[in-house]
């Protein structure tokens, strides 16, 4: 029954609803709902459960890295949040090879699953520009404890001991003092972030935490901005973004005290600047400032890289669709534990592909690629006349067999006179850089065509089929969703069941709704969830 299953979720269903209506088979109840689970790989009603399961099988697969179940009665803090991280071997190879003078950049999210669990990403820029991720982690944030927090510190600390010696020059976040604390104390206990002095104190090599600037201004307008009067904020937002550029902590230090003194009759606003933002005390003091990285980190500035992969996974992979099942979320991204896949394709499958493009030379970061595409052909033009030359004898005689009848137009005789013209004067520029022996090559060669011309016309035109340009190539790999199609391979699924009731934190939603873009949002419209279509 397994090899004859269908592909997706909804047509296992409408299987399980036929046999259950079938005339001459009316299998019980209960070996129904179990075909039925078997199928979807769903071995519980409940999605926690199935999340566990599934999560020991990917673990086994190396695509999960390390995982924790949730135990809020532990007596060790560390060990009740609940913890999920996402690196299989790629993602690993991909932070090793990119993270010298390169900047992580680090942000979370939420809405994508019923839980209401943060997703936080770590995105890393490649040879282009292009963000790769390199691992992923959802943790539990029950309210009033540092779930998040422990979680941080255990998977940062997870990542960095994979990694060996390897280390990125930076780590972008935006301004959360809840990061700043968790990476904080991983970095200070890392040795391999700190060199050390015979005298003095060490010093800071790798794992930089720097502040995104585009998260730094959208502080000062929400709130900063209202704290000054209406008349005084363009002055303001000109001093902050002065201070923001300075490239000398002494220059940093002059404007700071300018700019006290200018709103010195505003007590709120010198309060907030100092203990926010440029106080001496202040921990974000170095981190959001031009003078504070000056480092070889890439020049990741701002946490753009994370949020267009927010993108791609909110409106690609989910649907555009909020708080969906947590195993949707995990196959969304990993692919399920069976077939190590998924239809439509899989976060780890695209991005693989697309790092293959870049390797690949096929691939421009720029918004058009036909100047790209254009020394491309060229190349390819200099292969093709270079291989040209080299099998002219096979050439000579497709001519000879393929000869036209004379009438030809002149104008075209005359262009591929021009043609061979062109094409001598460049071979008579390249004779000084070459040795004796190829210039006897070039010259049997060139005798050969001279007595091929003599005896023979011109050769019909062969009609090359087209190439693709590489949008194009791009767009069908976007739209496709690499690998849209096609059916993974059945694999019989090494099950291993969990007891029903299992510690789960509480959900935060009961519904399914569309997420919507800025242009999109008006009023929000909640999707109810189809009726099963297996009835009691």
């Amino acid at each position: 029954m397994c090899s004859l299953a269908p592909s997706s979720a909804r047509a296992k269903a409408h299987l399980c609803y036929t046999l259950w209506h079938c005339g001459h088979l009316r299998p019980p109840r209960f070996k129904l709902v179990l075909l039925y689970r078997l199928l979807t790989r769903k071995l519980s009603r409940d999605d926690w459960t199935c999340m566990l399961t599934e999560a020991t099988m990917l673990k086994k697969q190396r695509k999960v890295c390390y995982y924790q179940p949730y135990n809020p009665h532990a007596t060790n803090d560390s060990e009740k949040p609940f913890i999920l991280i996402i690196q299989d071997q790629w993602m690993l190879e991909m932070a090793m090879r990119f993270s010298w003078h390169n900047s992580w950049v680090i942000d979370s999210t939420f809405k994508t699953n019923a839980f209401g669990l943060p997703l936080y990403a770590v995105v890393l820029p490649n040879q282009h520009g292009v963000g790769i991720p390199i691992w992923f982690m959802m943790c539990s944030n029950d309210p009033g404890l540092d779930h998040e927090r422990i979680a941080l510190e255990i998977t940062l600390s997870t990542i960095l001991s994979r990694m060996g010696n390897f280390r990125s020059t930076a780590l972008v976040i935006d301004k959360s003092s809840l990061e700043l604390e968790a990476f904080s104390k991983v970095i200070n206990g890392d040795e391999c972030c700190w060199h050390s002095y015979e005298t003095g104190p060490r010093e800071q090599r790798f794992c930089h935490i720097i502040v995104c600037w585009f998260h730094t201004k959208k502080a000062w307008v929400e709130n900063l901005l209202p704290k000054v009067p209406k008349e005084l904020q363009d002055h303001f937002y000109s001093s902050m973004t002065t201070l923001m550029h300075a490239f000398d902590e002494v220059e940093f230090e002059n404007h700071y005290q300018e700019l006290l003194q200018h709103y010195a009759a505003h007590i709120n606003v010198q309060r907030y600047v100092t203990n926010g933002w440029c106080g001496c005390d202040c921990p974000w003091r170095r981190r959001w400032s031009k003078f504070g990285r000056l480092l070889n980190y890439g020049n990741v500035d701002t946490t753009n890289l994370v949020e267009r992969l927010w993108q791609y996974i909110k409106y690609i992979l989910l649907d555009a669709r909020i708080n969906r099942s947590i195993v949707d979320l995990l196959h969304a991204m990993v692919g399920d534990s069976t077939t190590g896949t998924r239809m439509g394709g899989t976060l780890l499958e695209f991005f693989k592909q697309k790092q293959e493009i870049v390797d690949s030379g096929r691939y421009n970061i720029r918004g058009s690629s036909k100047q790209h595409t254009t020394r491309l052909h060229g190349g390819e033009k200099i292969l093709q006349l270079y291989e040209d030359l080299q099998n002219t004898k096979d050439i000579n005689e497709y001519f000879m067999d393929n000869s036209i009848e004379d009438g030809a137009d002149d104008n075209e005789v005359l262009k591929c006179v021009s043609e061979v013209r062109s094409i001598l004067t460049r071979i008579e520029e390249g004779l000084k850089d070459n040795d004796p022996a190829q210039k006897a090559v070039l010259l049997r060669e060139l005798n050969i065509c001279k007595d091929t011309l003599l005896k023979t016309s011109p050769p019909k035109a062969i009609e090359m089929p087209m190439r693709g340009s590489i949008r194009q190539i791009q767009a069908h790999v976007t739209q496709t969703k690499l690998g849209n199609g096609k059916r993974p391979q059945e694999v019989e699924p090494n099950i291993e069941v969990y007891e029903a009731g299992t510690s789960q934190p509480t959900k935060r939603a009961h519904v399914t709704g569309i997420l919507r873009r800025k242009h999109q949002r008006g009023i929000f419209v909640v999707l109810t969830p189809n009726q099963p279509l297996v009835h009691p």
